[in-house]
């Protein structure tokens, strides 16, 4: 085995080299692994937020969907009680229109009414 000998230079005089000045040559690594059953216990807990927020997505928009179901059907009730009360309002005015007339106040009232069966 031959061993090579680096002599420190300064970057300036030489760019090709790996180390510098003011610079550590020996690397401390850290090792801390994470075991399997915290990395499944880390797994189910992610899957389980996930889950929660999905649910809390869903009841809010069934809640959406059913408040606005009541708006249009109160809507609808209301379009309906317009309807009911124009026709209304149209029934009493022609009915005063009919007995302001002057064709209405000269008839005479039958004697008798009789029904065909």
């Amino acid at each position: 085995m031959t061993s090579k000998r680096v002599q420190f230079t300064s970057s300036r005089y030489n760019s090709g080299s790996a180390w510098a000045r003011n610079q550590n040559l020996t690397a401390i690594s850290k090792e801390s692994k994470i075991g399997p059953v915290f990395s499944t216990i880390v797994a189910f807990g992610i899957v389980a937020v996930l889950a929660v927020i999905y649910l809390f997505q869903i009841t809010k928009t069934s809640t959406y969907s059913f408040e606005l179901e009541n708006i249009e059907n109160k809507r609808a009730e209301l379009v309906a009680e317009r309807e009911d009360l124009r026709n209304e309002n149209a029934r009493m005015q022609s009915a005063q229109r009919v007995n302001k007339s002057g064709i209405a106040s000269s008839m005479t009232t039958p004697a008798s009414i009789d029904y065909a069966n």
